[in-house]
């Protein structure tokens, strides 16, 4: 009985690893993503005499995780970048990701099992973030609240991404 249920034990670890795998797999994608049409659209690169697809393949082979099949045509069905008016938006996410996780990251780094340091970073962001909402572009507005521009490690470790030495 004792052999089952270790078993059984073993067999809903693999599985949450497995699901946690995936999940880290689908944010790795979407990411990959993200950075390939943010290096086209936001004209990362300068532009060259190629087709969408040539340039897709020469971007993908720097930044994705495996290269996109050859009859792949998702640049031509990007809704999000063609459907009129959101393209802008599209990267507007991954920022607020970005912005997210680092000022969370704030209250990892004063340690989120000490009361104190939690409440005194809360405070700190109170009278930084919340109380200078829209009054201040919002780059001076974090640069207060973290005393540092935003970085991306934070994103990129919550998402698995990027893992830490500890």
């Amino acid at each position: 009985r004792r052999g089952e249920e270790r078993r059984g034990e073993e067999e809903r670890r693999g599985k949450v690893r497995r699901e946690r795998l995936e999940e880290i797999w689908a944010h790795a994608c979407q990411t990959e993503q993200t950075v390939l049409f943010a290096c086209r659209w936001c004209r990362a690169f300068p532009p060259r005499a190629e087709t969408s697809q040539q340039l897709r393949d020469r971007l993908a082979a720097t930044t994705m995780v495996m290269p996109p099949l050859p009859d792949d045509a998702f640049l031509c069905s990007f809704g999000h970048i063609f459907s009129g008016g959101y393209a802008a938006g599209y990267y507007s996410y991954k920022w607020a990701e970005v912005l997210s996780a680092d000022a969370f990251g704030a209250f990892e780094e004063a340690g989120l099992d000490s009361l104190e340091s939690v409440q005194n970073i809360g405070l700190r962001f109170r009278d930084t973030v919340l109380a200078l909402g829209g009054s201040l572009p919002p780059m001076e507005v974090f640069t207060r609240f973290r005393g540092r521009e935003p970085k991306t490690e934070a994103l990129l470790r919550h998402s698995g991404l990027l893992t830490t030495v500890g």
